[in-house]
């Protein structure tokens, strides 16, 4: 069998988990500026669930994150995409919802799962508290937002024949909006020069308005 190249894994675990939003944060936190009176609403909910927003008429500048819930030690939750949201909408007297549309406010990091038993992610090289990383298909994964600011990010890579790596990540150019995959060869990421490799940007939520 021919060993998948990560542009295809990439494209199939977008078309089965992203884009019909099995991976996608469930909650928001929103501005929302009138543009005419200048005042502003913040808003945290749930989407395509009513939430008591309602607006006057006008046109808003919406702002915001949505995000997935966060581990109570690490401040990354990894089996879930990070967007980010800023864009103008009309509100009229007939509005009760809007679709807004997002980028990609993480970065993805893509494994194999050829010879390999488990992959960790966590701070400094023999830390306890490590997650382990989601697994579907043929993949390991994890998205980010950041990395840590004390620089000790590390993976570890358990393989199948008992051997483990510990890989520093804190000093690979991760940029949000792309994904990476690991080289088994090289036990590094592939990092394109030319931008290449961005996630694919098609993201949207619904915001439903109370009427």
């Amino acid at each position: 069998m021919t060993k998948s190249t990560g542009n295809e894994l990439y494209t199939t675990f977008y078309n089965k988990y992203i884009k019909n939003k099995t991976l996608t944060p469930r909650s928001y936190a929103l501005t929302l500026k009138n543009l005419k009176t200048g005042e502003s609403s913040y808003i945290r909910g749930y989407w395509n669930k009513k939430e008591g927003v309602k607006l006057m008429e006008g046109t808003y500048e919406v702002t915001g994150t949505s995000s997935p819930i966060y581990n109570s030690y690490l401040y990354q939750k990894l089996d879930t995409v990070y967007l980010a949201f800023k864009e103008n909408i009309a509100i009229n007297s007939n509005t009760t919802s809007v679709n807004l549309s997002a980028k990609y406010n993480s970065f993805m990091l893509m494994f194999d799962t050829d010879n390999t038993k488990s992959i960790e992610y966590g701070y400094g090289e023999n830390s306890s508290n490590n997650i382990v990383l989601s697994k579907v298909d043929n993949i390991y994964y994890m998205f980010l937002d950041k990395l840590s600011i004390a620089g000790n990010d590390r993976l570890r890579i358990k393989r199948t024949s008992g051997s483990e790596s510990n890989i520093g990540i804190s000093k690979t150019p991760f940029e949000n909006g792309k994904y990476y995959y690991f080289n088994d060869i090289t036990n590094s990421f592939d990092v394109p020069p030319n931008g290449t490799r961005k996630l694919i940007q098609s993201a949207s939520q619904v915001l439903i308005f109370t009427v």
